[in-house]
């Protein structure tokens, strides 16, 4: 397997890599914002991703939400992962980062977060938190590594099984937050 990094798709931005795996397809296409009619491919990957799925519904209702930052990461027209969250005043909660399974671990994950860290700066957000399963050590180190500080532990916030969620923040305003 290659050990290759490069930028090869002319929409781009500078810092959005992509490696030059045949399992991660380095034929990238970008990313854009969520809307109704990719329920159906974003309800694939959360039950592929999660125990406790969104639904449709809740889907839909975020897709919709003025205060939602609905973010998709396509490649060759698939949706390939998306990151979801609430702008409140100057905070933005990441509610939900997926990325389909057989694209994991290629640096997808680490795109979509720096991204979408980004586009919450770019509307007044000054701070970024999340909740993540403790047991959930690969995005706990994905969360580290952006930057995100342990800030407390939510007892038996996930079902399916029951578990505690451990909250993380990230400063956006510090030079090296996204």
């Amino acid at each position: 397997m290659q050990n290759l990094w490069r930028q090869d798709d002319a929409e781009a931005k500078w810092g959005d890599w992509v490696p030059a795996m045949d399992r991660c397809n380095s034929t990238w296409r970008g990313f854009g914002k969520l809307r109704e009619v990719h329920i159906g491919q974003m309800l694939q990957i959360e039950n592929l991703s999660y125990s406790s799925p969104w639904s449709a519904a809740e889907l839909g209702c975020v897709v919709h939400d003025k205060c939602a930052l609905c973010l998709g990461l396509w490649s060759l027209g698939e949706l390939i992962g998306y990151a979801i969250g609430y702008v409140e005043d100057a905070n933005f909660h990441l509610a939900s980062l997926a990325v389909e399974p057989t694209r994991r671990r290629c640096g997808w994950g680490g795109s979509l977060l720096r991204k979408a860290l980004e586009n919450s700066r770019q509307k007044g957000c000054h701070w970024c938190t999340l909740e993540v399963r403790i047991s959930n050590r690969v995005a706990t180190h994905l969360y580290q590594r952006h930057g995100f500080l342990s800030v407390g532990v939510r007892r038996c916030y996930y079902t399916k099984p029951v578990e505690h969620a451990l909250m993380m923040r990230k400063d956006l305003d510090t030079a090296e937050s996204v």
